[in-house]
């Protein structure tokens, strides 16, 4: 599948759960490659669900998840292509999100990768915001 038919199934799936789609998007970025395992193409774990369509549902259903816990205002407006403007979620709410997404220490993150994990998902987020056109 090339990206751009997986933008539009990624968009398909967060719309129906009412999260941003480019979030769920720099997911999918971050966690690739992070495994070999193509049934962990979002980074979730084999007991959420195995294969891409299980996977990017338990991606949007925590992301969501995420948003109803978080006890501040999770959006901020983000630069877009040609100085417009998106609204997007905050780095704070990114930050916590990583937190339980990527928690640093656990057993399966022997290599220390997930200490990485805020800031590489901060960047792609303000690349694919950044990508949009008004």
């Amino acid at each position: 599948m090339t990206w751009e038919e997986e933008l539009a199934a990624i968009t398909v799936a967060a719309n129906n759960f009412g999260v941003d789609a480019l979030f769920v998007a720099t997911i999918r970025k971050v966690e690739n490659g992070s495994t070999n395992d193509p049934d962990a193409e979002f980074g979730v774990l084999k007991l959420r669900g195995k294969g891409y369509a299980a996977q990017l549902k338990a991606t949007c259903e925590t992301v969501r998840h995420r948003l109803m816990v978080y006890t501040q205002n999770p959006f901020n407006l983000w630069p877009t292509a040609n100085a417009s403007m998106r609204l997007g979620y905050t780095r704070q709410w990114i930050r916590e999100f990583a937190a339980a997404w990527a928690p640093i220490g656990v057993q399966n993150d022997p290599s220390g990768m997930n200490s990485a994990w805020p800031d590489n998902a901060l960047a792609v987020y303000a690349k694919l915001i950044s990508e949009v056109e008004p």
